[in-house]
């Protein structure tokens, strides 16, 4: 028998069981892709546990013999049963194991045992400042109320907390107190240059997408205003819901009836939203709440022409890409105006700048891992 024992591995385990759809998804699927990219990882350097609902939610990702995946479908049954395995059976399951690092991808900061501890947070209810609509949009309002509870819990037992932008660590700062040296803005993008569009032709027809989920702070209704207010031209407005989803979604469906060129697709497949992306004139988005506004860099790489709400997620987004303008989301005639000006011109006033980035930063997904495993010495 040798007298050495086996080296140790550095283990991170990502909790990712309250991850299903949209954006959070996409989340989790990069952050593990970009996990199992590392150097580290390729060598045989870093063992990864995956917590998630279902494997096939991340079919991107190749199986390797030091990648793990641990499936809890009913984890998702009802808010009970997601904090009984936040607070409870996370906190047992890590006893039984040596946790170099833990990587909460869902905002909830969890008890568990682990050397170092991470939390990623991408719901800015929290911090939504508009009209309470607590007939219309029930769920963002109790969202409101219980994102503020969740971020406080055991939110300093955390090395880090993570969030997609400026405003909103200054936002965790003033409302928890959080210290921005222990808040890392990482941007959800991949290492890519933007895209190169041929310049759009006066008087084509122009098409314009929204890819949003039916929420009240999407805003989808000053689009329906200001494409009544585009009755004229040959415009066609493309919104990713069918009208039917919830109580916003019917009174935005009752909105457009008699309104030309307005089409409600439903819910999109990746391959389909790219099609759509490709065949679009002009990306428009006026939600008033994001915590970064995944379709807006997802445009960036075919580098059309974006309209975006004039509010700081949007301008840390769009920071120096050319082809951005901006608009006030309460206005449908200033969004009208800029959509006649594009029609007629091709041109947009872009006038959107480069913002200015404070550490600790990491501008795409493989930034992020390597400060991560820093944290554990596996970068």
């Amino acid at each position: 028998m040798s007298d050495h024992a086996a080296p140790h591995i550095p283990t991170v385990v990502v909790s990712a069981i309250s991850l299903f759809v949209g954006g959070p998804l996409t989340v989790g699927r990069e952050l593990i892709a970009a996990l199992c990219a590392s150097n580290t990882f390729r060598r045989g350097e870093l063992r990864i546990i995956v917590i998630c609902l279902r494997r096939d939610f991340y079919p991107d990702v190749a199986d390797h013999p030091n990648l793990q995946w641990v499936e809890k479908p009913h984890a998702r049954t009802n808010w009970l049963v997601r904090m009984f395995y936040e607070y409870l059976y996370f906190d047992l399951w890590s006893r039984r194991r040596q946790v170099d690092l833990w990587i909460s991808a869902a905002d909830v900061t969890p008890n568990v045992r682990a050397a170092h501890r991470v939390v990623y947070c991408h719901n800015p209810a929290a911090f939504y400042r508009g009209p309470h609509d607590w007939i219309g949009d029930l769920r963002l309002e109790i969202f409101r109320i219980a994102y503020r509870l969740f971020y406080r819990i055991n939110l300093r037992r955390n090395d880090y907390a993570i969030v997609q932008q400026q405003w909103l660590r200054d936002e965790f700062q003033k409302r928890f107190g959080r210290p921005q040296e222990t808040t890392v803005v990482a941007h959800p993008v991949p290492a890519r240059p933007d895209g190169a569009a041929p310049p759009a032709k006066p008087g084509a027809p122009i098409r314009l997408l929204y890819p949003a989920f039916p929420r009240s702070f999407k805003n989808c209704e000053v689009l329906i205003d200001a494409m009544r207010e585009l009755r004229d031209l040959p415009v066609e407005l493309t919104l990713t819901f069918k009208g039917d989803e919830n109580r916003y979604a019917r009174r935005m469906r009752k909105k457009a009836e008699g309104i030309p060129g307005v089409r409600l697709a439903g819910f999109l497949p990746k391959q389909e939203l790219e099609r759509l992306y490709e065949e679009a004139t002009l990306l428009v988005f006026p939600s008033k709440l994001e915590t970064w506004g995944l379709p807006l860099s997802e445009f960036r790489a075919y580098g059309k022409p974006i309209l975006a709400a004039d509010l700081p997620y949007a301008r840390e987004v769009l920071g120096g890409y050319a082809s951005s303008a901006f608009f006030d989301p309460d206005s449908a005639p200033a969004l009208a105006r800029l959509i006649r000006q594009f029609a007629a011109t091709g041109t947009l006033p872009y006038v959107t700048g480069p913002v200015a980035a404070k550490e600790p930063f990491a501008s795409n997904w493989t930034e992020l891992t390597a400060l991560l495993l820093r944290l554990i010495g596996a970068a």
